[in-house]
């Protein structure tokens, strides 16, 4: 499985590093640059297209990629307790867009999730605007749910079990899409809750991805595959989540 972005929200290690700075911000360069980065944005007086190696400084903002392809992102009002992140309802984090995330021929989204409680609002765990994929919570169905996005409509897969009977407690929650074997499936504690048939390549573009929109409670990580898992996979998953987390 090829991870692409892997962010478990403990605090970053503050300071200048060096990275890939696709989407970091708006300039032209070439080599390396040294800039001051705060909120993942750059600071300084460039203009173009940023390509080459970014030299750049991670804040208490700044969410970190561990997969090693440093997509690193920055809170908009999320809060860090105890490792874990808090989202208010109005808090997200933003991920800025990077080629890596172009991906149309499979993916897997994984994290974990402690709810709140209930909101008047969809709460989308991860959106990339009309693009890719999206996990949330309905507030109208009270189910879990992947959708994908191809040919510019959305196919949603939805689970029977209802988020409003797991508030307060962790669900670990896995969607999936292989479009060779033209199926999407959803994992809930790593056992198969529901899943679809359906082709296509996923649609792409340039905005940035998004955790957390409209969510209330807490996420313990995130994690994006350009590949997508097997029942075996998502058990595994599952069962390594929960013989090494932090929560309770």
């Amino acid at each position: 499985m090829g991870l692409i972005i892997y962010y478990d929200f403990e605090k970053p290690p503050i300071g200048p590093v060096a990275g890939i700075g696709v989407g970091f911000a708006s300039g032209v360069a070439t080599g390396l640059i040294t800039k001051r980065v705060e909120y993942g944005l750059l600071v300084g007086g460039i203009t173009g297209v940023i390509s080459g190696l970014l030299g750049h400084y991670l804040t208490e903002n700044t969410v970190f990629d561990k997969s090693g392809h440093n997509i690193h992102g920055w809170m908009h009002g999320a809060r860090r307790v105890d490792g874990l992140l808090w989202f208010d309802g109005r808090a997200y984090v933003e991920i800025p867009h990077s080629p890596l995330l172009n991906i149309r021929r499979a993916i897997t989204l994984e994290t974990a999730i402690k709810i709140a409680g209930r909101t008047d609002r969809d709460m989308y765990l991860v959106t990339k605007g009309e693009a890719l994929s999206s996990m949330g919570l309905g507030s109208g169905t009270g189910k879990y749910g992947i959708s994908l996005r191809i040919g510019g409509e959305w196919y949603p897969l939805r689970s029977e079990r209802l988020w409003w009977d797991d508030i307060g407690k962790w669900v670990h929650i896995i969607g999936t899409y292989d479009s060779e074997e033209g199926i999407a499936k959803l994992y809930l504690d790593g056992e198969l809750e529901n899943s679809m048939r359906q082709t296509g390549l996923l649609d792409v573009n340039e905005e940035p991805l998004l955790l957390g929109m409209f969510f209330y409670g807490f996420m313990d990580f995130f994690r994006l595959y350009d590949q997508p898992t097997t029942d075996e996979g998502a058990t595994r998953l599952f069962e390594e989540w929960k013989s090494t987390r932090r929560v309770s």
